[in-house]
């Protein structure tokens, strides 16, 4: 189990060098939603920007390796909730994210190299900045003890802030 408090950042996966880049860790996470890509395209485009070199034969252990890389990082207990809805996406958000990077931890991300895994843990622990309104927005639910105000303030920033794939 990796602890940030006493390990270095992983540079590869069971002796398979790997491309740990932050960048390299967006790349992938749009590829995974490139609906222009079929799931076989989409899964090579993963591997091959994920994999310096040499990579497993089984599609299985390279795809553990992925999710190993996505998830590593974190410890929390992810449940399912069943929504589907998208709440952040680095292409729509990736003003607001730098934006919150510059100004929050003085890292300009357009120059800096930064492992993914130290990446994804500033990037979950922002303070309220404007990122993360917009993903409040976009993961705030619709309930009816809210006025018919409040409903159609929140209807219309979901309009706004809606992620187009």
């Amino acid at each position: 189990m990796f602890n940030i408090l006493l390990d270095e950042y992983p540079r590869e996966w069971n002796g398979y060098k790997l491309n740990t880049d932050y960048r390299i860790g967006i790349m992938m996470t749009l590829a995974s939603s490139d609906k222009r890509l079929n799931d076989r395209e989409r899964t090579r485009a993963i591997i091959n920007l994920l994999f310096d070199g040499s990579c497993p034969q089984s599609i299985d252990e390279c795809m553990e390796c992925v999710d190993w890389f996505f998830n590593g990082w974190t410890h929390d207990k992810h449940k399912k909730n069943g929504s589907s809805v998208a709440v952040m996406d680095f292409n729509a958000d990736q003003g607001r994210i730098y934006s919150a990077f510059l100004s929050q931890y003085k890292i300009d991300l357009n120059i800096e190299d930064m492992h993914f895994w130290k990446f994804m843990m500033l990037l979950s622990n922002l303070e309220e900045c404007n990122f993360t309104r917009v993903v409040d927005i976009r993961a705030k639910k619709m309930t009816g003890k809210m006025s018919s105000e409040e409903r159609k303030h929140y209807a219309d920033a979901k309009r706004t802030y809606a992620i187009n794939y």
